[in-house]
């Protein structure tokens, strides 16, 4: 869509600047007995030449504005290859805990260490499971034993998990942060193309409409075909020509 429309706007920059002088000498000689004391005539192929060059610029900065939104979408690939790492590893662990634990220290059990409910794969609701779990690990709660003689290491299956977790919050955060300047992006982006969009068909408009006035016949059948099509495009029920 991008590269479509800066190549629009590169042919209609052209055409408009191609024409600008013959409008120009065209128009003088009907316009400048009508000056008044006092008025100069004006450069109407100046004017036309910096519509063009206006058009040119607008769509270089839809250009910038889609390479940033391009960019900050790529910033979001290693940040989901660690979130899904995370999830990988972190949610078959809390399984295998919670299943570890439930015959040795039952619901009780599971209550005081976080795990009453089984782990889920969404990974910011299982980042603050999986931290809480930890934390709770390492409290020194006393649980009662249903099974005499086993014993779980508390403390190794909270190293394991901690780090995990913490791996886990950050991508989710550093993913919401990314979310949120790709939204900003995505806007900027949208707002630079409905201003080019702008700039190409009105200056399109102007440039018909001053071939029109000029009376370049042969030269308004050329050109016109192409700047009707650009000037009618924001517009999709106005007539064609």
């Amino acid at each position: 869509m991008v590269l479509t429309h800066e190549n629009a706007a590169r042919s209609v920059a052209e055409a408009i600047t191609t024409y600008a002088d013959r409008i120009q000498a065209a128009l003088e000689p009907r316009m400048r007995p009508l000056l008044q004391r006092g008025e100069a005539m004006p450069d109407i192929a100046l004017a036309l030449k910096l519509l063009g060059r206006l058009v040119v610029a607008d769509a270089a900065v839809l250009t910038e504005k889609d390479d940033a939104n391009e960019a900050e979408l790529a910033d979001d690939v290693p940040l989901r290859a660690a979130r899904d790492e995370a999830v990988a590893e972190l949610y078959p662990t809390l399984v295998d805990l919670r299943d570890t634990l439930l015959p040795v220290y039952g619901a009780a059990g599971l209550a005081a260490l976080k795990l009453s409910e089984p782990a889920t794969k969404d990974p910011k609701p299982l980042a603050r499971l999986a931290s809480a779990v930890a934390d709770a690990l390492r409290s020194g709660v006393k649980l009662k034993v249903r099974r005499e003689g086993v014993k779980i290491d508390r403390e190794l299956f909270a190293d394991r998990i901690e780090p995990l977790a913490r791996a886990l919050a950050e991508a989710v955060a550093g993913l919401e942060r990314e979310g949120k300047e790709n939204q900003e992006a995505l806007l900027e982006k949208n707002a630079a193309f409905e201003r080019a969009e702008e700039s190409i068909a009105a200056a399109s408009s102007i440039t018909i409409a001053l071939l029109e006035l000029a009376r370049l016949g042969t030269l308004a059948d050329h050109v016109l075909p192409m700047l009707r099509r650009r000037g009618t495009a924001s517009n999709p029920d106005a007539p064609e020509s």
